[in-house]
């Protein structure tokens, strides 16, 4: 028997391989079925329409959580994500990329206003003294903290748009799922090519 993850990985593939959809559907509902002995899968009104929000972290959140509680309703909610994100065509989706761009801007400007204030909150620590220092590395660690959450934020959508478009490999899914994923560098939050030695 799997776990969650084998199943969202099963879903990765069901998108890349419309041939093998049907085979991979079947062994994710073999997965489902051996989750819970007492959830009996043609009683919990699978068909009974139900929306739910696309993407990867729906799926993720769905499944999970039918795993650590099978009921009728997880249960329901878990088969409605995944047949939503198994048929869903390998291509990008224009709010994703919309949404990556906004947050492109905002990265750019905070890193320039990282860029201007570091150096002169550096300077004036040294001009200055303890109080004005303690206030000084209160406004650096604000301004790491905003980079962090904007970064995890810009993480997320580089995640979703990539699992749209189906350029994960198997190894960056399995990473994500087991809570290790790479996070973006310093040069991919501040939107800069990155430094080679070429």
């Amino acid at each position: 028997m799997g776990d969650w993850r084998t199943i969202v990985s099963l879903v990765y593939k069901a998108r890349r391989d419309p041939l093998e959809r049907p085979r991979i559907l079947w062994e994710i509902s073999c997965h489902l079925s051996s989750a819970s002995s007492h959830v009996d899968p043609t009683r919990a009104g699978l068909l009974l329409p139900q929306r739910t929000h696309p993407g990867f972290y729906n799926l993720v959140e769905s499944v999970y959580s039918y795993y650590r509680d099978p009921n009728p309703d997880s249960l329901r909610r878990a088969v409605w994500a995944i047949a939503g994100e198994a048929v869903k065509p390998c291509m990008p989706d224009p709010r994703v990329e919309e949404e990556i761009a906004r947050r492109d801007k905002r990265m750019k400007i905070i890193g320039v206003i990282m860029g201007l204030l570091l150096p002169a909150l550096f300077i004036a620590s040294f001009l200055a003294n303890v109080a004005v220092g303690v206030l000084i590395v209160v406004v650096g660690a604000m301004l790491w903290y905003a980079i962090r959450v904007e970064g995890s934020r810009y993480h997320r959508l580089m995640v979703e748009e990539a699992w749209n478009k189906c350029t994960l490999t198997s190894r960056d899914l399995w990473n994500i799922l087991s809570g290790k994923p790479s996070l973006p560098s310093i040069f991919e939050i501040l939107g800069i090519p990155e430094p080679t030695l070429d």
